[in-house]
């Protein structure tokens, strides 16, 4: 009962939202969320924040947390809104002032499409994933890192500012 209402449950579930609408892929966000608890794993002798029961790790972080909360709040999110689609396919190199404008575009409200992203598309699709998910983690574990060397309690207000901030 702890954990379920403890701070790091509901950080679990509301970053995984977060997540969720800034990579809009379930899948991504599994695989980068199954990554971070291997992360956490191997971190363990470092970031005491880490050291918890299997249960507790693969249960209560990955499955109700990260998964049937935050990824589901998310995606729900994404339907309420109904999203524009982001192309992290490769485009035509040349039509600089075309992306421009796109990108331009990408920030307005003007129109919302369906999205449908598959980073198998082509092998840039897919480093510029992988790049994202270690900046992600590095920021995700950083946050630990920082707590620990500072020596701040897990509840005070720089961390959860810090946490917003970055959101």
């Amino acid at each position: 009962r702890r954990q379920i209402f403890g701070l790091w449950f509901f950080a679990h579930a509301i970053g995984w939202w977060a997540k969720m609408l800034m990579l809009r892929d379930l899948w991504t966000c599994l695989v980068y969320s199954t990554v971070f608890e291997l992360i956490e794993l191997t971190l363990q002798c470092l970031v005491p924040e880490f050291q918890e029961c299997w249960w507790d790790s693969v249960i209560l972080d990955w499955l109700v947390a990260n998964l049937l909360i935050g990824m589901n709040l998310g995606m729900l999110t994404q339907r309420v809104l109904n999203w524009p689609a982001l192309n992290w396919a490769q485009d035509h190199p040349w039509m600089f002032k075309l992306k421009l404008a796109r990108f331009a575009k990408a920030l307005t409200p003007s129109s919302w499409i369906e999205y449908n992203w598959n980073p198998d598309n082509d092998p840039v699709s897919l480093v510029l994933n992988a790049v994202i998910w270690m900046l992600m983690c590095v920021g995700e574990v950083n946050s630990f890192f920082l707590i620990n060397i500072f020596q701040l309690p897990r509840d005070h207000a720089f961390n959860v500012l810090r946490q917003v901030f970055f959101c």
